[in-house]
């Protein structure tokens, strides 16, 4: 590999962490045997391995032949509502990756796919003047961005459908067409052995609007399926085979949650989510004996890194606070950086740091870690001198005297999970911090 090279901040789709991996396995072979009316909630916060334990589980089912389409949610909400850009991605997944198929009735699956894409965005236009109210936008806006959507989910060889036909597709009752769609497809590609699985990723980087609208249209569906209507009311015994999963950090979707419902000041996201979501896994924290082995693996792609230096890094890293993929990359990434600037390089491997030397690098990889998990405190500590990082440090750590932190920017950031547990507890006292400060900061890091 090029020593030029840095590490992407792509998620892991091979190799997991042995307790994602596991879990990963688990899920694919348990999630048929759950019941529609659950569905599945994963929740970790950013960079904890969300995304890559989806990718695997995709994987996974696709090997046992079950029916999975993975929507990323965040790259759609320009495409407002979320429901139609998920019922696109399903018919997308249908049309161009029919493999999983039966040659029987792929074709009639697609047409179904297709139905089920017109129904979602009618569905959709049914909603337009609540959607443009939610959004704070005009009603014009949200319109003209689902009539886009609706021709082109109409359009029949090529032929755009009228303005009468378009018409009629905004006035007519959708509720039912939109559910009707979804039973036709399911029994065209699922079974209950094999359900069709939808997998719903960076929901919690959508909009609070966008996210509980599409919250609310998954729980009306799963309520459909869990029944076993079809049309007319009329009831099976035999539910339908389908089933959501969604990664997410479970606390700022309850903060999405509460935003929606403003104006109760007691409402807790919380009790909404357990309404949606009656199983929910969270991502197993990583050990750190893992830890220290990607840390290896992945500090080997960066050969200006002496031995010194991983030692430096799997010190920092053993403690749970930075115990996250995409955090550890970010910070070797700008550790590699910050000694090519310094032109250090791979030649410099044998050499051997002076104790001062090592103690500077150590504390520069613990502040780049504290600025990755925590960036407000850099941009608090940049404006001040060391007397308030003295100060603020002496606080935290409760030193006799000094009950009071510095002023109320501190106190308020100091109030960030973790934050003020890892200021007592770290052995980076101010001096070192703001001598990596300097350093970073030569660079522009």
């Amino acid at each position: 590999m090029s020593p030029h090279r840095l590490l992407d901040d792509q998620p892991i789709e091979t190799g997991l962490l042995p307790g994602l991996e596991e879990l990963s396995n688990k899920l694919a072979e348990h999630l048929p045997t759950f019941p529609a009316s659950s569905p599945v909630l994963i929740s970790a916060p950013w960079g904890a391995g969300k995304t890559s334990l989806l990718m695997q589980l995709a994987k996974t089912l696709r090997e046992t032949e079950t029916p999975v389409c993975l929507f990323e949610a965040w790259r759609y909400e320009g495409e407002l509502p979320l429901l139609a850009a998920l019922v696109r991605t399903i018919h997308e997944t249908i049309e161009n990756d029919p493999a999983w198929l039966d040659s029987t009735n792929a074709t009639e699956a697609k047409k179904a796919a297709k139905s089920l894409w017109k129904a979602a965005v009618s569905f959709s236009l049914g909603a337009a003047p609540a959607l443009a109210t939610l959004l704070g936008g005009p009603l014009g806006a949200v319109m003209a961005s689902l009539v886009k959507g609706l021709k082109e989910a109409k359009k029949t060889d090529g032929k755009v459908p009228t303005s009468d036909e378009l018409l009629d597709e905004m006035t007519a009752d959708h509720d039912q067409e939109l559910w009707d769609a979804f039973r036709e497809l399911m029994s065209l590609i699922a079974t209950p052995e094999h359900p069709f699985v939808i997998l719903i990723d960076d929901l919690d980087r959508c909009s609070p609007e966008a996210t509980v609208r599409l919250l609310d249209n998954i729980r009306h569906i799963v309520a459909r399926a869990s029944s076993g209507r079809a049309t007319g009311g009329a009831e099976t015994k035999q539910e339908v085979p389908l089933r959501f999963v969604a990664a997410l950090d479970r606390g700022v979707l309850a903060d999405a949650i509460r935003h929606k419902f403003a104006n109760l000041s007691t409402y807790d996201g919380n009790r909404y989510l357990e309404k949606i979501f009656p199983l929910v896994f969270t991502l197993p924290m990583p050990n750190s004996r893992e830890i220290e082995r990607f840390v290896n693996t992945a500090s080997k792609a960066l050969p200006n890194l002496v031995n010194e230096d991983q030692a430096n890094l799997r010190k920092v890293f053993a403690n749970p606070i930075f115990a996250n993929a995409r955090l550890i990359k970010r910070v070797l990434n700008r550790y590699a950086l910050w000694l090519r600037f310094e032109g250090v390089n791979a030649g410099d491997a044998a050499s051997q740091l002076s104790e001062t030397e090592q103690l500077e690098r150590l504390n520069l990889v613990r502040w780049l870690a504290v600025c990755e998990r925590w960036p407000a405190l850099r941009g608090l500590l940049a404006r001040r001198d060391s007397v308030y990082w003295t100060d603020l440090w002496d606080y935290a750590q409760c030193t006799e005297g000094i009950d009071q932190p510095p002023d109320a920017e501190a106190g308020k950031t100091l109030e960030e999970q973790d934050l003020r547990t890892w200021l007592a507890l770290n052995e980076l006292k101010a001096r070192g911090a703001e001598a990596a400060e300097r350093a970073l900061r030569k660079w522009g890091l």
